[in-house]
């Protein structure tokens, strides 16, 4: 089921505000109109508090767009919020609870192999595949995957998948071209630009 409403290739973007070179508001804007489909909050160094305030102005600043919000771990924040789902790993709260808890929100889980990929087709509405290739901005990341690996998950699952870890415009179409993924996942290669718009762009072209 595609409960994102996703038809064509699609970028999912993780935000980390502290690698931003423009202000939050502009580079919504600038990134939305592109053609992100998805944002996920990270965040990973900020505290609680710091998320909550950052994801509620997101939910503002993402209220009248086609854009999904995303938020990383923490159900409490989605829900407070209003974010349309969390992202969750195999280390987060386990996500069959999750999803019997709240059946409204969209979960994404991450996988790294076909165990993880069965656990996602009973619970999640999407998953993330990877890494792809090594990546700056997560470090704490499990076995890189072979394209043919990306391309034998991807094709297991029976949501949408993103193709996650080190993507850039110079690696994106060794993704796109062999395999079946739904789009890709992008972190600092993304929110490190001064042009977000072109970035995002270029990367759909």
């Amino acid at each position: 089921m595609n409960i994102l409403n996703l038809d064509k290739f699609s970028i999912y973007l993780i935000l980390e505000t502290s690698a931003l070179k423009t202000k939050l508001e502009d580079f919504i804007d600038q990134v939305v109109d592109a053609g992100v489909s998805i944002i996920q909050l990270r965040d990973k160094g900020c505290s609680e508090n710091e998320r909550y305030h950052t994801s509620l102005k997101l939910s503002q600043l993402l209220e009248n767009k086609s854009c999904k919000l995303i938020i990383n771990d923490s159900i409490d924040i989605a829900l407070s919020v209003n974010a349309d789902g969390v992202h969750l790993g195999i280390k987060d709260t386990p996500i069959d609870e999750v999803k019997l808890k709240y059946p409204n929100l969209i979960l994404g889980y991450s996988c790294n192999n076909i165990h993880d990929v069965e656990i996602a087709n009973q619970y999640a509405d999407y998953i993330g595949i990877g890494p792809a290739f090594k990546s700056s901005t997560k470090l704490d990341t499990r076995e890189i995957l072979s394209i043919e690996e990306i391309n034998q998950l991807s094709r297991k699952s029976i949501h949408p998948s993103f193709a996650i870890g080190g993507i850039n415009d110079l690696n994106i179409d060794v993704i796109r071209n062999n395999t079946s993924v739904s789009g890709v996942a992008i972190s600092s290669y993304i929110t490190s630009t001064l042009t977000p718009y072109d970035t995002v762009s270029r990367l759909l072209r």
